[in-house]
């Protein structure tokens, strides 16, 4: 990574989780990988070229990027000009009941929107303005919580699906997925990267989600 390549997090003083990410890239590419959290982003300057949920993606200044939780991705600049973006990260525990809310819900809902590029001038809006709030370290607690809000009811206003009262946790569930695919293939000579793309996870967080719930490595299966 060179000097010409800028990295900025900045966490926000009134809402746990809730975390800015201001990047500036010009020969610096992300391998492929995923959050925990739900990532709002926004392209600024440049293009944004990424691989997610099977397609490959080019976002110009303006769109907007919506990445679900463990949803696996790669990205780079794309073109000759350094591309300068806004992602904003929240854990879906500081979320689930913001999305229950927005869809009439009693009770949290694990929401995963059907959206990965966006061109919506209303969203793009909230998660600027947002952004500006937690980087700018001004407002209240309560300008900040109403601006995640915004972010999150347009979201699930450009559609998506949402299970309330989901029994089995995320991580277990794509764990599970894991499993499956390993007993699947006991005959195959498979490899870490086919279980944790099975998986939907990258390949690191797969074998630290795997440890911390069965004790052993994916080897000992």
């Amino acid at each position: 990574m060179s000097n010409a390549s800028r990295f900025q997090f900045i966490k926000s003083q009134y809402v746990p989780t809730l975390t800015v990410l201001h990047a500036a890239i010009e020969d610096f590419s992300y391998d492929r990988h995923a959050h925990e959290e739900y990532a709002f982003g926004v392209t600024l300057a440049g293009r944004q070229d990424f691989f997610s949920s099977g397609q490959f993606h080019r976002s110009p200044p303006g769109n907007v990027i919506l990445f679900n939780p463990e949803e696996v991705h790669d990205g780079q600049p794309g073109g000759e000009h350094t591309l300068d973006y806004l992602m904003v990260y929240a854990h879906p525990e500081q979320v689930n009941a913001l999305f229950a809310n927005a869809l009439g819900h009693e009770h949290t809902a694990d929401f995963r929107s059907r959206n990965t590029l966006v061109q919506d001038v209303r969203l793009r809006n909230a998660i600027l303005e947002l952004a500006r709030l937690v980087t700018s370290y001004t407002g209240s607690c309560i300008d900040q919580e109403n601006a995640l809000y915004q972010v999150i009811e347009r979201t699930v206003q450009l559609g998506g699906v949402a299970q309330p009262n989901q029994v089995t946790t995320r991580p277990d569930a794509l764990l599970g997925l894991a499993k499956e695919y390993v007993h699947a293939h006991l005959d195959a000579d498979i490899s870490l990267d086919d279980i944790s793309q099975a998986a939907h996870l990258s390949k690191y967080h797969f074998l630290r989600l795997f440890r911390q719930h069965y004790g052993i490595t994916p080897t000992n299966m």
